[in-house]
């Protein structure tokens, strides 16, 4: 292997081919080509949030799960949790509450689709 030298990318540069890689049409692959860099180092910068600004401020928030000890408890998610495994306590489709900082509440009710609903929590985001 010699002859091979490891390269320094600049972090700006990093941020051009990873910003390159979502244009409409343009694929991972043709863009680490016409940079003459590995496709998968271009996929772990897609990933580093210093690179990507599509991961930028992403955070996590803790979450709790609790059972009320009665099923007189209006919360809809708490009491769409089953009693015991493989039960049919359901008494309303799965649904997921999220509490946002401001102090507004979403309910998603019923089938949940992870891409409809990662649109609402960016444009919640962005408003």
């Amino acid at each position: 292997m010699a002859g091979r030298t490891r390269r320094d990318w600049p972090d700006e540069v990093k941020r051009q081919i990873v910003a390159e890689t979502y244009a409409h049409g343009a694929s991972v692959a043709e863009v680490a080509l016409r940079y003459a860099v590995n496709a998968n180092l271009v996929f772990i910068w897609r990933k580093d949030p210093r690179f990507n600004p599509r991961h930028a401020g992403t955070r996590l928030l803790p979450v709790e799960i609790t059972r009320p000890d009665s099923k007189s408890d209006t919360h809809p998610v708490l009491n769409a949790l089953p009693d015991a495994p493989g039960s049919d306590a359901y008494t309303e489709p799965p649904s997921i509450e999220i509490a946002l900082p401001c102090g507004v509440r979403l309910t998603c009710r019923g089938g949940i689709d992870a891409a409809a609903l990662a649109d609402v929590l960016r444009a919640l985001k962005t408003a």
